[in-house]
């Protein structure tokens, strides 16, 4: 079974929910473009407050990064994530990369995860660097490692005695050591 297919009911809710949550996450704990100006501060949180931003988005200025940002992260928000890509596309096109950019992106690998779950996948790997190319562990590997620790290995005298071997370095042993430490140094 590959996506979301499997899911149903409510299952499928708090999945697409948690999709939303992690997508909002990326964007905002990235941080928002700290260099924007108090312009660009005022429109965003009319924005962030709006109760209609399709009259709000009509102020940008077609072409500018503002409004690639603000058309596609209002897309992605009322679920219309087709028209999110094709304006992170053209954006991409007209502009070029930015930090911005990238982080829509990101955000549309996430939200495009339930309809094209391999493709999120690569993405977010790519993206981030993830390897997961490593070797599976073995189902018996468990069972070949030791499930107890030697008692010499854990002897506490032992332990003190070998931080002794060394030439007056009581540094080596920890302050809540050195009461039994003391005995062992006095009949050296």
């Amino acid at each position: 079974m590959t996506g979301a297919h499997f899911l149903k009911g409510k299952t499928m809710v708090r999945t697409f929910f948690s999709i939303r949550l992690l997508a909002c996450l990326v964007f905002l704990g990235n941080g928002w473009d700290e260099s924007a100006s108090g312009q660009d501060q005022k429109f965003r949180e009319r924005f962030a407050i709006s109760s209609d931003r399709e009259t709000l988005l009509r102020e940008l200025i077609p072409g500018t990064e503002g409004y690639f940002l603000y058309h596609s992260l209002h897309y992605q928000n009322t679920g219309r994530i087709a028209e999110s890509r094709k304006f992170i596309e053209d954006w991409q096109s007209k502009l070029g990369q930015s930090q911005s950019l990238d982080r829509m992106w990101t955000r549309q690998s996430i939200f495009e995860y339930t309809t094209n779950p391999e493709g999120s996948r690569d993405y977010l790997l790519k993206h981030f660097g993830i390897q997961i190319d490593h070797p599976t562990p073995q189902r018996d590997e468990a069972a070949r490692l030791a499930s107890t620790l030697s008692p010499s290995v854990v002897d506490w005298e032992a332990l003190v005695r070998s931080s002794l071997q060394i030439p007056r370095r009581l540094s080596s042993i920890e302050d809540s050591a050195l009461g039994d430490a003391y005995p062992m140094v006095q009949s050296k």
